[in-house]
């Protein structure tokens, strides 16, 4: 054993289009411990969405798994059929949509929801399934629920529908949970409990989670590593406070000074990159970043870095850091 939940190493997923085929995931690596949060971090189209669904083989009939290895404790998922796959989500790996109420089923009731994933992942039928389905709510911090058993989707709040999503991943007990923006278009008091209730359940089980996010105040939050996606690639990976306290890339600085300093001195509009993430169809050749780059020089337009080692535990895909991570560094500080 590898002593790590989850190890991506290499993977590549593509998808069947008019345009031919595209590469929304290219050369994916990452591991996370028992009890660790990743959080995979980037703007939108930068391929976030599709790795955490590659990782349970839901890609549709147009997407698949093009190169790459995806272990769960050790174990290769991508040789796995379909039948082996089915009995492996909910069970070992549970995911958080984005959207409780698209991901929820709104002609059956919660408890429906909730019991099925029980009787089909456990041992437990009848009032015994019940019962756990009653005691996950309450878990989760969902008051009276006995009554939101009984009742549908429609007639629950935003974060209470995000709520039971969450009894339903953790209902089985999974090594891996993956949530894919578990916070979006809820309210900051809403979002601070989703997210507290999600690091208790970490704590007490042990569970690895894989968190997706655009919103770096969730990354600090939540992280203890982070990867920072760029148009399908990672081009950074580093423990959360080496992140923010010195980013390597200028795409994850670009990031970081967008953000509202609060206290500071600082005046005047918010700091923007500028350009929008290339589509999948149109990839620039050399770094993939180059034409949004304050740092592009010729050999950036031509040749496409790779992720290389950096300081202790990090790695960064950019040439003007490769070898000279400190001096980049200092150099791009301030």
């Amino acid at each position: 054993m590898s002593g790590y939940t989850l190890e991506v190493e290499n993977l590549t997923v593509a998808f069947r289009t008019e345009l031919g085929e595209v590469r929304p995931v290219e050369g994916l690596t990452f591991a996370v411990k028992p009890g660790e949060t990743l959080c995979i971090v980037g703007e939108s189209g930068s391929g976030k969405t599709v790795a955490a669904l590659s990782l349970l083989r839901l890609l549709g009939k147009n997407g698949g798994i093009r190169a790459g290895s995806v272990r769960l404790n050790g174990e290769e998922l991508t040789r796995k059929s379909e039948t082996e796959m089915r009995s492996i989500r909910g069970r070992d790996i549970a995911m958080i949509f984005q959207e409780p109420m698209v991901s929820l089923n709104p002609v059956f009731t919660i408890g429906h929801q909730l019991t099925e994933a029980i009787r089909l992942h456990t041992d437990r039928r009848g009032k015994a399934a019940k019962a756990h389905a009653v005691e996950m709510l309450r878990r989760v911090g969902i008051p009276r629920p006995e009554a939101v058993y009984g009742e549908y989707p429609h007639t629950l709040s935003g974060g209470m529908r995000q709520r039971a999503m969450i009894a339903m991943a953790v209902a089985c007990e999974p090594r891996l949970l993956i949530a894919d923006e578990p916070t979006t278009a809820l309210d900051v008091t809403v979002q601070a409990q989703i997210l507290e209730l999600m690091k208790r359940l970490a704590a007490g089980s042990g569970t690895s989670i894989v968190l997706i996010t655009h919103d770096l105040g969730v990354v600090a939050e939540m992280a203890d590593q982070v990867a920072v996606m760029y148009a399908g690639q990672i081009v950074e990976t580093a423990d959360v406070y080496s992140l923010f306290e010195n980013p390597l890339h200028p795409y994850t600085r670009g990031l970081m000074r967008s953000l509202p300093a609060f206290g500071s001195e600082r005046e005047g509009r918010l700091s923007a990159i500028p350009g929008a993430v290339p589509p999948l169809s149109r990839l620039p050749r050399g770094c993939r970043f180059h034409p949004r780059c304050p740092m592009a020089e010729s050999i950036c337009e031509s040749e496409e870095p790779e992720l290389q080692p950096a300081e202790v535990s990090r790695r960064v895909r950019c040439w003007a850091a490769s070898g000279e991570i400190r001096r980049f560094a200092g150099r791009q500080g301030g």
